[in-house]
């Protein structure tokens, strides 16, 4: 028996053709599932994409819109979403695949009984064994103890989540000026100040192969937008200016110990130069903390319960051990 509700799938590509592949097989064969798949081809090689657009040719729910170059994570995601109209939309990272063909049945049925659930994150395996994805794992509690449960979080992870579409609609998606790194936080962050709540779900999982190929090295371009995108959004979630200033300074000292006291310098500059560019966010709702979701975040935020001068010296000491 078919559910009603309607899911999309959107698969970002950039080469990595036979993982690719596998991961749209892994999407069709859900089962109990009024579905499609969209895939958003970031540039990859053209025999790559050829690859890939004979597998879609043989799919009528399968999708491909080709892009000349990779326009980002953000942005590809809203392409990929704004391709349905599906209730959920659900990212499967193209080096990944769903661990049975009842996991998007399972999204469905979560998301009946959770009218206030704009995110269910995914259990990320190690494709083809039981252990936890550790370079999934963002949430701040322990893997072992805490991946067989479910619980309400402040986040959710890229590599296999759930996102109701009305609530993405109502914040129009991603933030494409990120490009790369944290736009996972600052969607959520906006979900959680319009009163939505992002939850991980045990049971709901993929596994993921966690290839080292297309990935960007700390060393590389990575730490520019890590550096460049926390200082954009320190500014656009209204971080109290104390705040931007202090989490500033620890960058520099974080970059100056990684041996790119330069970068992390530039990478703070465009940050800043990235907020006057969109400022507009500053009067959306969305951007700001309000009593319920201060509260939200000081309930379900590992260690935000202490005192500010404990908060600060955590930080601190996470900065320079």
């Amino acid at each position: 028996m078919t559910i009603d509700k309607k899911v999309d799938v959107i698969i970002l590509s950039w080469d990595r053709a036979e993982d690719t592949k596998k991961a749209i097989i892994s999407a069709v064969e859900q089962q109990n599932i009024d579905l499609n798949v969209y895939i958003v081809d970031q540039g990859s090689k053209i025999e790559c994409v050829q690859d890939i657009e004979t597998l879609v040719n043989v799919y009528p729910n399968v999708h491909l819109q080709k892009n000349i170059t990779n326009t980002g994570v953000p942005e590809g995601r809203n392409q990929a979403s704004e391709l349905g109209n599906g209730d959920y939309i659900v990212s499967l990272d193209n080096d990944a695949e769903f661990l049975t063909p009842f996991e998007l049945e399972k999204v469905v049925k979560a998301y009946d009984t959770r009218p206030k659930t704009a995110v269910i994150a995914f259990n990320i395996k190690r494709f083809g064994t039981e252990s936890n994805d550790e370079s999934s794992w963002s949430y701040g509690l322990s893997s072992v103890d805490w991946s067989n449960r479910d619980f309400f979080t402040t986040r959710f992870v890229g590599a296999g989540h759930a996102i109701r579409r009305s609530a993405f609609e109502q914040v129009n998606g991603y933030d494409n000026s990120l490009f790369f790194l944290h736009e996972e936080v600052d969607l959520s962050r906006r979900f959680i100040n319009l009163g939505y709540e992002i939850e991980y779900l045990h049971n709901i999982g993929v596994g993921h192969k966690v290839s080292a190929e297309h990935r960007v090295a700390w060393n590389a371009g990575r730490w520019t937008y890590h550096a460049r995108n926390k200082t954009y959004l320190s500014l656009k979630l209204k971080s109290p200016m104390l705040s931007v200033v202090f989490h500033s300074f620890l960058l520099q000292i974080d970059g100056l110990k990684k041996g790119m006291p330069i970068d992390t310098l530039k990478a703070t500059y465009a940050g800043f130069k990235m907020y006057q560019k969109n400022k507009f966010y500053f009067n959306l709702a969305e951007c700001a903390f309000n009593p319920d979701s201060e509260e939200y975040y000081r309930k379900y935020t590992p260690g935000a319960d202490g005192s500010i001068p404990t908060r600060i010296l955590r930080r601190i000491k996470g900065i320079i051990k």
